[in-house]
């Protein structure tokens, strides 16, 4: 796997100009659909990826500085890799993919640089399951974020580890109206936006926050209102390390066609505000919370 890795994303803070690594060798067994990379403060590195078709395996490689080498790739589970995560100081990493019969599974590595299996808390197993996000605090916590898409309904758990046990922390059940996505910052701060429809409304875009340290959800907020002749279309969320959050949201047309794009933001303790945007905008925050669109 070649230039593996938006890690020339670590570059773009800096005047050096980006630099390809090849971390395995050429081979028709790499998936690239499902290449997760993660970067720390100084330039350590991990990369994670599926190898084989018939009996797919999740491998990672791990970097210790900026100009080291990665690490031979090490197969560490059985099934398709969903996202790899370093800790800013590059001590600690962690994995999460998705077995063949759907089951989520994570490793660690830790300051001995071994990969162990630690154990999840169970979870209904009678909906496809993702894992949106997957992040490492400075202290070596850990925050993941697996959804779930059951029959007319939309999961979100937000698991959490402190020590080697992982808890969850959090839920969020909704009908499935169109779908909802989900951010979460490295300091544990989870945003997520979903379609929803009231009793007496039509489809329209919600979104709620979860604190690090919140055993539950702040309450929802309406971001974009029902249109009798407009369906929402799924969000995008994002999440900053200081709580910021930000959407984008758009309706659909009966003939396909994007209207009312727009990017809502809320800082800690501000209310939302909401900018009108491009039906084809790309949006972001900034490490320090600042909006960005493109």
């Amino acid at each position: 796997i070649a230039a593996l890795a938006g890690l020339a994303a670590a570059t773009a803070a800096s005047a050096a100009p980006p630099r390809a690594t090849v971390v395995a060798p050429a081979s028709p067994l790499h998936d690239g659909f499902s290449v997760s990379a993660g970067l720390a403060d100084r330039g350590a590195a991990v990369v994670g990826w599926t190898d084989g078709t018939d009996a797919p395996r999740v491998v990672v490689a791990v970097r210790s500085t900026r100009a080291g080498r990665f690490s031979t790739p090490r197969r560490i589970g059985a099934g398709r890799m969903a996202h790899v995560a370093i800790s800013p100081d590059g001590r600690r990493a962690a994995a999460m993919w998705i077995t063949r019969t759907g089951t989520v599974r994570v490793a660690d590595r830790g300051r001995t640089g071994a990969w162990r299996a630690q154990a999840l808390p169970a979870l209904p197993d009678d909906a496809t399951q993702s894992v949106l996000g997957l992040v490492l605090s400075p202290k070596g916590a850990a925050t993941a974020v697996v959804e779930q898409r059951a029959p007319r309904q939309w999961r979100l758990f937000v698991l959490r580890r402190g020590g080697a046990e992982w808890r969850i922390a959090a839920t969020l059940t909704a009908p499935d109206m169109g779908g909802g996505t989900a951010a979460v910052a490295r300091d544990g701060f989870v945003v997520a936006a979903w379609v929803a429809s009231g009793v007496d409304e039509g489809p329209h875009v919600v979104a709620a926050r979860l604190a690090p340290d919140a055993a539950d959800w702040e309450p929802e907020q309406t971001l974009m209102r029902p249109d009798p002749d407009l369906t929402p279309v799924q969000p995008f969320a994002d999440v900053s390390a200081d709580g910021t959050a930000l959407v984008l949201s758009a309706q659909e047309s009966a003939d396909g066609q994007a209207r009312n794009a727009r990017i809502h933001w809320r800082r800690p303790g501000a209310p939302w505000r909401a900018l009108p945007v491009e039906a084809q905008a790309a949006v972001g925050l900034s490490a320090a919370g600042r909006p960005w669109v493109a």
